[in-house]
């Protein structure tokens, strides 16, 4: 993997995942504050999942990368 392509993904993941962690981090301060939301937990658990599953994928490419010697 070209070094522009390792850029581009992480950039993308950044861009994509800034509003995921920060609906995620509202979530946690509200069930921290015994505000709880059904439908938020809902949505939340999820995206949790696939949040952490993108972020294993990147962790994946990158080691790859840095095997290639990038």
């Amino acid at each position: 993997m070209s070094t522009a392509r390792a850029v581009i993904q992480m950039g993308i993941v950044v861009l994509l995942g800034m509003p995921v962690v920060a609906y995620l981090w509202e979530t946690l301060n509200q069930l921290l504050s015994l505000h709880v939301n059904p439908t938020r937990l809902l949505i939340s658990l999820p995206l949790l999942v696939v949040f952490v599953v993108w972020l294993w994928w990147l962790a994946r490419q990158a080691q790859r990368w840095m095997e290639a010697g990038g």
